[in-house]
């Protein structure tokens, strides 16, 4: 939307390839993407997990709170869920999203970690050595990805300030590589009876240019001036 002298004066959509444009500007779409997740997780925010037996086939759903035990159906232990990580990367190669973590107790006491990752409900089906599987049926807290773009706004002159510039590059070019840039140098040293010039030259193209230059401002120096020698000396 854009607005001038406090009313809309054009609302447009801005896309892939399709800006807005209004007098020389123009507003492109320049990048997007997703907004990390940073879901929080309290107390009185619950999830409902499911707890499948393998050995009778049976599900079992329960509500499920942080750091409350809960304990599984037919005997099969406890389980405590502990935290919510916004991100969780499975064997340091993929990121599975935002990840339950919990401690699963079984009977005989033996403790393990279990990852329950929103986006795969089904993930706990590949832990091995207890006889439930734990997944995610729904939860409290918002989940919905958000997502970003990002707007470059560039300013048009017009043609003649563009042309204008391209002709002040063709001239800087020229000046570049095509003509010769020198440099003359004097230095003054006094002397009994009169001073000693030395005058030093430099240029980047036509050397022998520069030298003949350097010779003829020597010559001219080399004179006398109210009864005083100057003596000139030549440096290229």
């Amino acid at each position: 939307m854009i607005l001038e002298d406090s009313g809309e004066v054009l609302t447009k959509v801005i896309i892939v390839n399709d800006p807005l444009r209004y007098r020389g500007i123009n507003i492109f779409q320049s990048s997007y993407g997703k907004i990390p997740s940073t879901p929080r997780f309290s107390d009185k925010e619950g999830i409902t997990l499911s707890f499948a037996s393998r050995s009778s086939g049976m599900i079992y759903k329960k509500k499920v709170y942080k750091n409350q035990p809960v304990e599984i159906p037919e005997g099969g232990g406890s389980f405590v869920l502990q935290d919510l990580l916004p991100s969780y990367m499975f064997m340091g190669q993929r990121d599975l999203g935002a990840t339950y973590i919990g401690t699963l107790t079984q009977p005989d006491g033996t403790a393990s970690e279990v990852h329950l990752p929103v986006r795969f409900p089904r993930f706990d089906k590949m832990r091995q050595g207890t006889d439930f599987t734990i997944a995610v049926e729904q939860t409290d807290i918002d989940m919905t990805e958000k997502y970003y773009t990002g707007l470059q706004v560039t300013h048009d002159p017009g043609v003649l300030p563009v042309y204008a510039g391209f002709i002040f590059i063709i001239f800087g070019c020229y000046v570049t590589f095509f003509m010769s840039h020198q440099r003359v140098c004097a230095e003054v040293v006094q002397k009994e009876g009169g001073s000693r010039v030395i005058i030093s030259g430099s240029a980047n193209k036509n050397p022998l240019g520069m030298e003949n230059l350097v010779r003829k401002i020597s010559l001219e120096l080399a004179r006398k001036e109210d009864g005083k020698m100057v003596l000139a000396e030549e440096i290229c």
